[in-house]
């Protein structure tokens, strides 16, 4: 095949998005790479159809064919090595693209977490899931808008606008998404862009940060707070009807307020909708009711109210809702007379949406409004009253129509123009605005309003004349002008419907006092002569049910009322009692008015009695009465007299002056100014009481009128008089004499200060929250509406006047708080001055003239004022103290007015004063406010300004810094002082006389240092935030100049302020900007500097001469240290990812200036010091997390790599210069000091760096050997190497490949090395790289929940570390496999693992070594080797107590015993000690202890850890685990390991398949030979049981198959087994529960051998259910029935037949003849069995139930035929074969149960034997009877037979005991006489006899007798000697292999559920058991011993002495 040629692509065909998913893995594709659906790759080459991609996101590569990817146009952009790809799409589109990429994988991990976890609310599994099902549902919603935003982007058809919102919406999103995911923060400005950290300050940019985490934790806090948080001045709701369910007859108004359920009156405006009957209405409704303030949130409790009208007919007959009530909602006809009738009302609580929504914008679901119609004598007020009794449901479902409204509800935060804009569903179908009847609480300039809100009240109209009934009343109210005009479209009955004329009221049926409470709106005209010949009607007239009549009827009252009051003003608020005339009806017409001439309103002062003249049609009825209320809410006319009258205060003086009665002379109008001055004056004075509502509606008016006045009241008052009365004035006052009254005006008086009073009012006004709005009103006026050239002069005399001579208090903080705008006013009217100077000059506006003196001296004056202000040196209660913050606070406001009209050096120079004169320690804080205010102005940026400015600046931060001198002496002394309180409170009593008597002691409160500290901390940001955009020429000076006083303290501070504190960041921010201003020259003048300092300040600020580098040594130091400190504490939050990097942008910077003045100046003489800085913070450096690219996104590595690079490399460059700088004398001083420091840095995953850095050791090795000692090595470097190696790895730290370069660098460097520690080098390099491999090893599994890997991990660390000798890593995993074990209830593993600690400590009372100390928490009391190790002992007894291993706790009690009482003499210890002994030897007799099993685990495959890879290991099992259960438990702790059922070794490609194989089977202990046999043979079941499965490390498996030729008639003839022999490399139990195979021996059992064996394993099973049987009387039977039938029935089992058809016939030995020696143990074994059975069937015999009989029967038949087919086939006697040792071992057992178990009682037991039940055989027990020594003889008609014995048998057959009986035989009865010491067995019985016991009377006292009926046998007649000869010859014959015992031979009875007691059984066959009779009375003799035959030549020989029991697992190494 021909290899494919690829070819670079073109930049701007390099990016492509996948089309179609592809998954290179399923297509036979090996290069194939998988990627889906809208994935970026980035195109590296191509072929004919292949792209070759890589992705965007990541380092995955691989081809994928071009139809599945589309090229993108893009831009490239490279630096050096690195590549960006830029997609050429919009910059938003690329940020929602970067947004989504990195979402997605993330979503994807919580989706899967979510589904992993599913809710489970009984599991309680749902609060592990529920944050990550929370957060990916939060994601998914977050994900699916930004893609909806990106599909608006890419339309491209957005406006401006638009995309700016939408710019803001995306980055609100995205913010919000990252700070859930917590990822990195995006700083933006406020148009949503991210900001350039290249071009931003670094102030700006920490800022940015705080304000956008501020924003996020708000955000995050309100979405879970259900508290209300007011974030607008005002709120709306927003009311959409969607929905009507009660029927609409005629037509229906429906009108909506917002009603306040507390004062029982709507709030709002009112919202009509209109519906007719028969149309469908338009549906849905919006309503909007606005201007909600605070206090209407705070209402009680608010309703939404609706009242329905009904117009039409009187009376209303509802003829559908007879026919059917379910019918349509709109019915009925319209008709013809249109009578507004009450028909229902509806409300809905709505008090909860002011509590919970206000702030939040929430549209809440669907509700119901309920609806209550009217009754027939209900209003509308009073149906609502029902409605909120009946507590809204009392009605429900009753009534047909009382159903109600469906409505959606939401409240908004805001006013309505910002609703409108940002709230899209209020644009659609117009939502239908109602504002409060009212102001709101924040009035706006442009809210023009003139409105007049009428509440129709009540109503008395009594009868008159004849009529019997009452009127149906209705109102009419119309607007005419005097002359009787009606003013159209200017009432409006609610919002949405059109105006009314008139507007007409709802008619309530008969009822002459009607109660309307209706209410609507008058929109008042803007003329003022509209307004004021304006009057309301209000026309009452009686509606007739009749049309006819109706039509007739006509007005039969009037009443009206003006809209403006006597003396101008508008018409008042609140209740009018309005006067009622008849009306008649024939001389009444519409347009005539000559009801004005009446009076409209009762007064206080009416006679109800009076009644007016009235014109002809009128009359003045006194009992009726009409009230309404009015509110008025305009912004046109006012209310109030007195702001009138300053408003037309020429007007008014004129009036005044007219009506003064004056006579003609000069002399007497003269004296009419100053009365005119005097009553302005007054009005002045009373507008300082006008509201302040009223004040700001005619703001721009009142300062017209102000202004006139202040500059010349005079002149106006008498221009207005010449013109009004000429033929008085005009001829006095001409033009002279008015010049004489301005040249005498001060004799007149002024009103200058009247005026600046109500000049401070209103400015107080406008300061004021709710009239802030108006400041702008302010501003404009001053540009635009202010003209007066002359008001400068007298505002600044006046406010210098009031600041020098200060009046109250008070009124000089008002004036303070007004001061800007007093400074407006002034600079504005001096502008206009000289613009108007100039143009009568005929000058421009540089040109000089005398006005720009004059102004100055005024400015100088006012300043001087102020510095006197605030150089007063009062006690801190000074009244004038808040003036003077004022001063400070409203100051700076004006610079940017003053300096267009006054020299900035000069102002700059007064400001210097300003601060300078206020005394020191007095308005701290406004002082620095002052300054930030003041660098915040435009004349900070004035460089000749800002020289001036800087000092002041400088000082006062550095004053106030945490870290400056006096900041430091005023904490040391506060320290001092509550040192000294805190002493004398100790000596002299309680802290209440203390404080009383040492008050000034007591440490002031820290809170306003912060506080100061704070905002210094803030000033010096802001500087160098302004410092920042200055060109560098313009501040570098300046730069010096701060770097000169305030560097120190900046670095003083951020090493004294704790990483948590508040400043912490803004400190670090300012150091951080402060090294980014300066450059190479600034370092070098910073180190000119810091050299010329001749002297150092001490702690105690004793200046003190020093080394001439000694400050700059300091300065280096603690500089270093502070860099260090960046990155070891978190200053900045983790995801400040931008704030972070340029932080590392600029420290880096600034190491290489400091590491160039370090190489400079402290070399020679060397100081190690700023060297051992350097490097800690170089590599602090370079191995903070915030650099690790590799750990981060490609998105977020290419944006760094970008922008700054791999800044590492440059620090790992600087590192090598600076050490390999320093001369190898000056670099050892480093060694083994900096080994762990340049190890951290090689830690850092970049080969690059690595390479660099890892050489740096083997210079420090070289360093270390070329020292001139005795024993050159490297030995520092060594250890110190591989205990950081230790802690880095375990730490996470390293990797595979930091191993590689680590192996492959050191060892070409040790191996090309010639100075003589070549070998020493390269075996230090493999030791710690083979560590390293384990150390991964360990890391691989560290955090597996199953801890088996990593106990093998450990386990195989603990064994390297005793490797290199290195006991503190010894003790270091030693105990962490403690405490694992110790966690997982592995006691006996955890007692072995201290118990090797324990052998490395003596019995001394040294001090522990370091090296063999453990954990520094762990025994830290204990001080020598002697305690430490009794303290481990005990600790070991415990677990082995737990563990209940008692035989290992008696080992280590045995020592402590020995340490007790032969070498510490510490008997006090002794008693409890032997006591746990005793109980120790007591539990292991009696309890019952489990049995481990074993299992070979061998492990396959690659994907397992790589110490586990193809090894086998023996475990050891829990308690009770089968096989099943093991093979489980495996299964589990490798859930992907398949398990083969083969033992065989698997193939290779098995054993190095990427999968995980498991093989596992059984394997049986092999007993430690090193144990007595022949003591263990007599010890106690559970000793033996224990010894069994104990102390073992050799174990045996088989496996059986079948060889070819095969029988196929007899399957033993071919059976073979393979048997593998498995030594591991401890012994079990041990450290671990599992130890591996150390070697593996294989060996084939041929079919013979095996059926020798199975012969001799059965014969000892046999052996173990006799001797069970006889220890536990009550076992079943059954199983032996089972075995018994299984051999001696042959067409169960086969039997022996198959062995002799297949081993024992002549044509086998003849193919075998070298097997003959097996084929006679094979016999032997077959007739070992048959004294064996005889024994068993015995026991089943005298067991066996009545349904057993016949089974026993056959048994004893089938028994009859073996032994005559034995005697046939191997020729020997039945009667000669006997099994002597099991009847001895039955004997011994009976024994031993007497002596363990003695009777409490008994003295004497009679055991009755009944000879007629005796089985087959004969059995007696006797005591003290003789000695049973015998022998066994057997097949002596067959010598060759008895020749071939197994070693097992042979164990048997070999032993002799001597049993010893005293007691009687009378006949039948036995007598057996026992000790107090003796017991029978545990049921009362010999265990092998039934347990039938009775009483038998003796005459013995103090005896009791038991009889044991057991039946007797004839007794055999005794052997010949020949016979006993033979036999003893047999025996002697064995002794010879007596030694060879196999270790099968061991296997001794283990009955589970058989008790302890051993049985004893001897036969009565043989003479030498041959029992006399005697008496009860006597004692019984002791048999003679047995007597050898005088022709036997073979003495037996004497048995070896029986050695004492050992019960200690370690047997002493010789």
């Amino acid at each position: 095949m021909e290899a494919s040629v690829w070819h670079t692509v073109e930049d701007r065909r390099c990016y492509g998005v996948v089309i179609y998913n592809f998954d290179g893995t399923e297509r036979n594709c090996p290069y194939g790479i998988t990627a889906y659906l809208g994935e970026s790759v980035l195109i590296k080459g191509e072929c004919k159809n292949w792209y070759y991609v890589r992705k965007f996101d990541s380092d995955d590569g691989g081809i994928i064919p071009k139809t599945y990817i589309r090229i993108l146009d893009c831009t490239v952009i490279r630096n050096g090595e690195s590549e960006v790809v830029i997609p050429k799409i919009p910059t938003l589109a690329q940020e929602i693209n970067a947004a989504l990429r990195e979402w997605h994988k993330i979503s994807k991990k919580l989706f899967v977490c979510a589904d992993k976890f599913p809710k489970d609310k009984e599991s309680g599994s749902q609060e592990t899931a529920e944050p990550d099902s929370q957060t990916f549902t939060i994601m998914e919603q977050m994900i699916i808008q930004l893609h909806e935003c990106r599909k608006r982007v890419m339309s491209s058809n957005l406006t401006v606008e638009n995309l700016k919102d939408l710019k803001k919406q995306v980055a609100r999103i995205i913010d919000t998404g990252n700070n859930l995911l917590k990822l990195d923060m995006v700083v933006r400005d406020e148009n949503g862009n991210p900001l350039d950290p290249k071009t931003t300050s670094t102030i700006e940019l920490f800022r940015q940060h705080q304000k956008s985490s501020h924003k996020l934790r708000k955000h995050g806090r309100g979405a879970n707070r259900g508290s209300r948080i007011f974030y607008q001045s005002s709120h709306s709701l927003l009311v959409t009807l969607e929905k009507i369910s009660w029927r609409i007859v005629d037509e229906c108004e429906v009108r909506f307020y917002l009603y306040d359920g507390k004062d029982e009156v709507p709030f709002t405006e009112s919202v009509q909708c209109t519906f007719t009957a028969g149309t469908v209405p338009k549906l849905p409704v919006k309503m909007l009711f606005t201007d909600l303030g605070k206090s209407d949130l705070e209402r009680t409790k608010v309703y939404l109210v609706a009242y329905v009208v009904r117009i039409g007919a009187m009376e209303f007959k509802d003829v559908e809702s007879k026919k059917d009530n379910s019918s349509a909602p709109f019915s009925g006809k319209p008709n013809n007379i249109q009578v507004r009738r009450p028909y229902g009302v509806a409300a809905k609580d709505v008090t909860y949406l002011f509590r919970e929504n206000a702030g939040n914008n929430n549209i809440n679901e669907l509700q119901t409004m309920f609806y209550m119609p009217c009754g027939s004598d209900d209003t509308l007020d009073s149906t609502l009253q029902k409605i909120k009794t009946a507590e809204l449901a009392s009605n429900n479902g009753k009534d047909p129509r009382a159903v109600g409204l469906l409505l959606r509800f939401s409240m908004i935060s805001g006013t309505t123009q910002p609703i409108h804009e940002e709230q899209p569903f209020s644009k659609r179908n117009g939502p239908i605005t109602a504002r409060k009847m009212g102001f709101p609480e924040v009035i706006y300039p442009n809210d023009v309003r003139n409105d007049l809100y009428i509440n129709l009240m009540r109503g008395e109209f009594y009868r008159s004349g004849a009529k019997s009934s009452d009127k149906n009343i209705e109102v009419s109210v119309s607007v005419h002008d005097d002359r009787g005009r009606l003013l159209r479209e200017v009432i409006s009955g609610g919002n949405g419907s059109p105006s009314r004329d008139p507007y007409k009221s709802v008619v309530y049926y008969h009822e002459d006092k009607p109660k309307w409470n209706e209410y609507f709106k008058i929109t008042l005209p803007m003329n003022i002569e509209e307004f004021s010949s304006a009057h309301i009607r209000f026309t009452f007239k009686h509606r007739s049910s009749t049309d006819s009549k109706d039509r007739s009827e006509r007005p039969f009252a009037l009443a009206y009322l003006r809209l403006k009051e006597v003396e101008g003003t508008a018409v008042k608020d609140g209740i009018h009692d309005l006067i009622v005339y008849k009306v008649d009806p024939k001389h009444f017409k519409e347009s005539e008015v000559e009801y004005l001439s009446l009076p409209y309103e009762r007064t206080p002062n009416w006679q109800v009695t009076a009644k007016p003249a009235c014109p002809a049609g009128f009359s003045c009825v006194p009992k009726d009465c009409f009230f309404i209320r009015t509110t008025l809410c305009s912004t046109k006319f006012t209310q109030d007299a007195d702001l009138l009258g300053l408003l037309q205060w020429v007007t008014k003086l004129k009036h005044i002056a007219e009506s003064t009665p004056l006579s003609q002379t000069e002399d007497g109008q003269r004296q009419l100014i100053p009365a005119l001055l005097l009553r302005l004056k007054e009005i002045l004075q009373k507008v300082q009481k006008v509201d302040g509502a009223e004040i700001v509606k005619f703001l721009t008016d009142v300062f017209d009128a102000l202004f006139s006045i202040l500059v010349d009241p005079v002149d106006s008052i008498l221009t207005e008089l010449r013109s009004g009365r000429a033929s008085i004035y005009g001829s006095v006052l001409d033009s002279s004499e008015l010049r004489k009254y301005e040249l005498g005006q001060m004799d007149i008086g002024t009103c200058d200060r009247p005026v600046f009073d109500c000049l401070i009012y209103i400015f107080g006004l406008i300061l004021d929250h709710k009239y802030q709005n108006f400041q702008s009103v302010l501003s404009i006026y001053i540009e635009d509406g202010f003209f007066s050239t002359l008001a400068y002069k007298k505002l600044t005399k006046e406010l210098e006047k009031a600041i020098s001579t200060p009046d109250p208090s008070d009124n000089v903080l008002r004036i303070m708080k007004s001061i800007e705008f007093f400074f407006k006013f002034i600079i504005r009217s001096f502008e206009h001055h000289k613009r108007v100077l100039l143009m009568e000059l005929g000058g421009g506006d540089d040109c000089e003239y005398e006005g720009n003196e004059e102004f100055d001296r005024l400015m100088d004056g006012l300043f001087h004022a102020l510095r006197t202000l605030l150089s007063r040196r009062d006690n801190p209660q000074d009244p004038y103290i808040l003036a003077e913050g004022g001063c400070l606070k409203h100051i700076p406001a004006v610079i940017t007015d003053i300096i267009h009209v006054y020299a900035p050096r000069r102002l700059s120079e007064h400001l210097v004063e300003l601060v300078l004169a206020i005394p020191q320690g007095k308005l701290t804080k406004q002082k620095l406010q002052f300054i930030t205010d003041i660098i915040h102005s435009e004349i900070f940026l004035d460089p000749e300004c800002r020289f001036l400015l800087l000092p002041i600046v400088t000082s006062n931060i550095q004053q106030h810094l945490p870290g400056s001198d006096e900041e430091l002496r005023r904490k040391s002394m506060e320290t001092q002082q509550h040192g000294s309180h805190s002493k004398l409170e100790k000596i002299f009593g309680t802290p209440l006389v203390l404080q009383n008597v040492y008050g000034r002691l007591q440490p002031p409160d820290n809170s306003n240092h912060f506080e100061e500290t704070e905002k210094c901390v803030e000033l010096l940001g802001d500087v160098l935030d302004i410092f920042h955009r200055q060109p560098h020429e313009q501040k570098k000076h300046h730069i010096c100049y701060i770097m000169q006083i305030l560097l120190r303290p900046i670095i003083m501070s951020i090493g004294t302020i704790g990483d948590n504190d508040p400043l912490a960041g803004n400190m670090v921010a300012i150091f951080l900007s402060l090294l980014r201003e300066m450059n190479s020259y600034q370092f070098e003048i910073l180190t000119i500097l810091i050299n010329s300092l001749k002297a150092e300040r001490t702690p105690e600020h004793i200046m003190i001469p020093g080394p001439p580098k000694q400050s700059l040594l300091k300065f280096l130091n603690d500089v270093l240290v502070v860099l260090k400190n960046l990155f070891h504490k978190s200053y900045f939050p983790p995801d400040w990812n931008e704030m972070v990097l340029l932080q590392n942008s600029v420290v880096i910077g600034a190491f290489e200036h400091f590491a160039a003045t370090v190489k400079a100046e402290f070399v020679e003489p060397f100081e190690e010091q700023p060297w051992n800085n350097f490097f800690q913070s170089a590599v602090s450096f370079l191995i903070q997390d915030s650099l690790q690219l590799e750990e981060f996104s490609q998105a977020k590595r290419s944006y760094i790599t970008q922008n700054y690079g791999d800044m590492r490399k440059r620090a790992t460059e600087l590192i090598r210069q600076m050490w390999f700088s320093l001369g190898e004398s000056k670099r050892i001083r480093f060694v083994p000091m900096m080994v762990g420091t340049f190890l951290d840095m090689a830690f850092v995953p970049e080969s690059e760096l690595r390479k660099s850095t890892i050489p740096i050791f083997f210079d420090m090795m070289h360093c270390e050997f070329d020292q001139e000692r005795p024993r050159r090595s490297f030995e520092q470097v060594e250890e110190e190497l591989i205990r950081k190696v230790v802690e880095g790895f375990e730490g996470g730290k390293g990797d595979v490949e930091f191993r590689d370069i680590f192996y492959e660098t050191m060892y070409e460097l040790c191996q090309n090395n010639r100075t003589g520690f070549r070998d020493a080098g390269i075996t230090m390099v493999v030791t710690i790289t083979k560590l390293m491999d384990l150390l991964l090893q360990y890391r691989e599994v560290m955090y597996e929940e199953d801890s088996g890997n990593r106990m093998s991990c450990i386990n195989n660390l603990l064994d390297f570390s005793q490797e290199i000798n290195r006991k503190d890593l010894y003790l270091r995993y030693l105990y962490k496999l403690h405490d694992l074990h110790v966690q997982a209830g592995n006691f006996t593993e955890a007692a072995f693992t201290l118990k090797l600690h324990s052998r490395q400590l003596e019995w001394s009372d040294d001090e522990i070594p370091i090296t063999l100390r453990t954990n520094p928490n762990r025994h830290a009391s204990l001080i020598t080797q002697t305690e430490l190790k009794e303290t481990l002992y005990h600790e070991i007894i415990e677990y082995f107590s737990k563990a209940k291993m008692f035989e290992c706790a008696l080992e280590i009690c045995d020592e402590l015993r020995q340490q007790y009482s032969e070498e510490m003499y510490n008997y006090a210890q002794l008693p409890s000690l032997l006591q746990k002994m005793a109980t120790f030897y007591d539990r292991i007799l009696k309890e019952t202890r489990f049995e481990p099993n074993y299992f070979r685990v061998a492990f396959y495959g690659k994907e397992f850890p790589s110490f586990l890879q193809d090894k086998a290991f023996v475990y050891r099992g829990g308690a009770y685990e089968r096989l099943g259960d093991f093979e489980t438990r495996m299964l589990e702790r490798y859930p992907r390991a398949e398990l083969l059922r083969s033992l065989g070794l698997p193939s290779d490609d098995v054993r190095y398949s990427n999968k995980q194989y498991l093989q596992i089977c059984s394997v049986e202990p092999v007993m430690n030979t090193n144990k007595r046999i022949s003591g263990m043979k007599y010890a106690d079941e559970n000793i033996r049981k224990y010894y069994k499965v104990n102390e073992v490390e050799k174990f045996m498996y088989q496996r059986p198959y079948h060889q070819e030729p095969r029988d196929p008639d007899n399957e033993f003839a071919s059976l073979w087994l393979d048997r593998y022999t498995l030594w591991t490399t401890q012994s079990f139990p041990g450290i671990m529960g599992w130890f591996p195979v150390e070697r593996q021996m294989a060996s084939k059992i041929p079919p013979i051998l095996n059926a020798t064996e199975t012969l001799e394993k059965n014969n000892e099973k046999l052996r173990e259910m006799v001797l069970s049987h006889c220890l536990n009387n009550d076992l079943n039977v059954n199983p032996l029935s089972m075995k018994l039938n299984g051999i001696l029935d042959a067409a169960v089992m086969g039997g022996v037949s198959n062995y002799e058809k297949a081993f024992l016939t002549p044509e086998y030995l003849e193919r075998h003849p070298d097997e003959l020696s097996i084929i006679e143990e094979l016999k032997r074994l077959v007739t070992c069995q048959v004294p064996i059975i005889a024994e068993c069937l015995k026991i089943h015999g005298r067991k066996s139930s009545s349904e057993l009989k016949p089974l026993h029967k056959r048994l004893e038949e089938s028994f009859e035929k073996f032994e005559r087919h034995i005697e046939e086939f191997y020729g020997v006697n039945r009667r000669d074969l006997r099994d002597d040792a099991l009847r001895r071992e039955m004997e011994r057992a009976l024994k031993k149960q007497q002596i363990v178990k003695p009777l409490a009682a008994p003295k004497e037991t009679v055991i009755k034997l009944d000879p007629h039940s005796a089985p087959r055989g004969s059995i007696a027990i006797g005591r003290s009877i003789g000695s049973f020594s015998s022998t066994i003889s057997l097949y002596q008609n067959h010598p060759k037979i008895c020749r071939h014995k197994s070693q097992k048998s042979m164990g048997y057959f070999k032993r002799a005991s001597q049993s010893s009986f005293s007691g009687s035989m009378d006949g039948d009865q036995l007598t057996v006489t026992t000790p107090q010491s003796a017991t029978l067995p545990r049921n009362g019985g010999n265990p092998f006899f039934p347990t039938k016991l009775s009483p038998v009377d003796s005459t013995n006292e103090g005896k009791t007798s038991q009889e044991l009926l057991i039946p007797l046998t004839e007794t055999r007649p005794p052997r010949s000697h020949a016979e006993q000869r033979k036999s003893q010859s047999w025996t002697a014959s064995g002794d010879s292999r007596s030694s060879i015992i196999s270790m099968n031979s061991l296997d001794f009875p283990r009955p589970n559920a058989y008790p302890s007691e051993p049985g004893s059984r001897t036969s009565v066959n043989s003479p030498d058991s041959a029992i006399d009779t005697y008496s009860s009375d006597e004692t019984a003799p002791p048999l003679p011993p047995k007597q050898r035959d005088k022709h036997s030549e073979n003495k037996p020989p004497t048995p070896p002495p029986k050695p004492p029991m050992r019960f200690f697992r370690d047997v002493p190494q010789p």
